[in-house]
């Protein structure tokens, strides 16, 4: 890992933002859908702790939050499956979508960036039918993202940490070449997602999950507290 100080000026053309816990501020409402299912159904909790271990990942399949979460509170099929986790969590998360803020400079970052005509991509784990109802109440994020690529694209073999989902991003931003790309992420397999890609990374800790995934983001070309700390003029050399 760089830092601001010493870190040589990469030349990136394209930018790829995560969505959920990168531009709007998701992650308090997920936690609280994701513990209200489970205390509905046993007497057990989703920690954050817990929550940390999941983050940024899609809903479905064996690396999925789903079973990651089921797995780890030992709870069985017949008393809460993935499936229903997965139906039940969004029914309740839907709840909170009109109180979801963007992201301290999220929306300045991708409005400079748009300005200077260069390339952005939104690449969430998220389905799509979530993406959209988040996304009408945040416009003009999703107005600003050239390219948006869903967890459950029929293009994307594998989740984050995997780097497809970046490198499906890229080859839709017109075959940008990943080591031009540069991602913003607040997960742990995102950034590793990331690199795997051969692209840089910034990582966006979230507090809430109490360091558990300090050290998770040694991979990360830079770990930064906000979007606001990110000044394209001085970290990168812009190539649109």
């Amino acid at each position: 890992m760089t830092t601001i100080e010493t870190v040589e000026k990469p030349s990136v053309s394209s930018v790829i933002f995560d969505l959920d816990g990168t531009l709007i501020d998701y992650e308090g409402a997920s936690n609280e859908a994701l513990r209200a299912v489970v205390e509905r159904h046993t007497q057990k909790t989703v920690s954050w702790d817990l929550h940390a271990e999941i983050v940024g990942r899609r809903p479905q399949g064996k690396d999925g939050w789903a079973h990651g979460i089921l797995s780890s509170l030992e709870i069985p099929d017949d008393v809460l499956s993935e499936e229903q986790y997965i139906e039940e969590v969004h029914e309740e998360v839907t709840n909170h979508f009109a109180s979801i803020r963007a992201m301290s400079g999220a929306l300045e970052l991708m409005e400079r960036l748009a300005a200077r005509n260069v390339p952005i991509a939104i690449a969430t784990s998220s389905v799509r039918p979530s993406f959209d109802k988040k996304m009408a109440y945040h416009k003009r994020i999703a107005e600003l993202a050239k390219v948006v690529v869903c967890g459950d694209d029929p293009e994307l073999r594998r989740g984050k940490p995997n780097p497809d989902i970046f490198l499906l991003a890229a080859k839709r931003l017109g075959n940008a070449a990943p080591e031009k790309c540069i991602v913003f992420e607040d997960s742990p397999a995102g950034i590793q997602g990331a690199k795997a890609a051969g692209m840089l990374a910034v990582a966006l800790p979230d507090k809430r999950f109490n360091g558990k995934n300090a050290g998770k983001f040694h991979r990360a070309d830079w770990v930064l507290n906000s979007l606001v700390e990110f000044d394209e003029n001085t970290l990168i050399k812009l190539e649109a």
